[in-house]
């Protein structure tokens, strides 16, 4: 049986969370399955996430990525500041040719750019 937490007075604390808030489901953005690549990784191992990312498979490399940013204080204040740098940039679309198919595919994105609630979404 569990002892009751008490205070330095002696009353027992209140119980505020008695229920779960934001649990991790399978459609939520907590997901229950997330990977933590970092544990138990080697150079073998480091190697395979890089291969993998290269291939096009990039889930494990960003949870590496996320893992180093929570981990390492400098790290993410070197990377928020390169965030908030290009967050500022103004967003360009180039046609991928001169085709016509390409220049009406890249003016629907520019369209789709300017719209007024971007800026807010971003």
């Amino acid at each position: 049986m569990a002892l009751p937490l008490v205070k330095a007075d002696g009353t027992p604390w209140k119980r505020v969370l008695e229920t779960e808030i934001a649990a991790a489901s399978m459609m939520s953005a907590r997901s229950v399955l997330t990977g933590h690549p970092a544990d138990g990784l080697d150079p073998s191992r480091l190697v395979d996430i890089l291969r993998s990312a290269e291939d096009g498979n990039a889930i494990e490399y960003l949870e590496l990525a996320e893992a180093m940013e929570e981990k390492d204080p400098h790290y993410a204040s070197v990377l928020g500041t390169r965030k908030r740098q290009v967050s500022q940039l103004p967003i360009t679309v180039e046609a991928a040719s001169d085709a016509e198919a390409d220049q009406a595919k890249a003016q629907l994105v520019r369209d789709w750019v300017k719209r007024d609630t971007l800026q807010s979404e971003i």
